[in-house]
């Protein structure tokens, strides 16, 4: 048995949203979980991290312009492999994190057209995609249009010309028949 969702115009319109969509109270409740849990266990570490680098950072430019001394000039080379290394560290993780993510991502979507399949044009499309061919059927219609008037205009004009050129013709058959030529040996 599948399920469908209702229709668009079944949904309940709520005002000042791009969407009709009114997520439910436990569709809420989860959604503040959700961020409770990114601010304590992802954006305040990061922040952290980020204020002792830039701190470190900060530092390391203060010690190398105003205190000129052999042990400050080893200090600011130790504060500058660490300041490398946490600039270096986040940028080597995310570069080896976003290739797994992506193919973490494309197996698990085959995996759930394995377990559920669906039938249909749109089944597991994107909204890029379902985006692009409304961006593609739009087009064609104007450009269907666009023909269509460029006939309705072309066909009389062909036929103005095609009359134009038939009295042209005419005309200078009448004229050729009432003109003299030169050509009776009149010397």
């Amino acid at each position: 048995m599948t399920t469908h969702a209702p229709l668009a115009s079944d949904w309940p319109v709520a005002p000042n949203t791009r969407t009709t969509f009114i997520p439910t109270a436990e569709q809420l409740s989860r959604d503040e979980a959700r961020r409770r849990y990114l601010r304590r266990n992802v954006y305040t570490p990061v922040i952290i991290a980020a204020i002792i680098a830039i701190g470190a950072f900060i530092l390391l430019f203060v010690l190398a312009f105003a205190l000129r001394s052999p042990r400050t000039a080893s200090f600011i080379a130790g504060m500058s492999a660490i300041v490398v290394i946490l600039i270096a560290l986040p940028l080597t993780l995310l570069m080896a994190i976003t290739p797994i993510a992506w193919l973490a991502f494309k197996l698990n979507r085959r995996q759930q057209r394995k377990n559920n399949p669906q039938t249909g044009p749109m089944a597991y499309r994107s909204h890029i995609q379902v985006w692009l061919w409304q961006l593609d059927s739009l087009l064609n219609k104007v450009d269907d249009g666009a023909v269509g008037i460029s006939e309705r205009v072309r066909r009389p004009l062909i036929a103005l010309h095609a009359r134009a050129a038939y009295l042209r013709g005419w005309l200078n058959g009448l004229w050729e028949k009432f003109t003299r030529s030169n050509d009776y040996g009149h010397n």
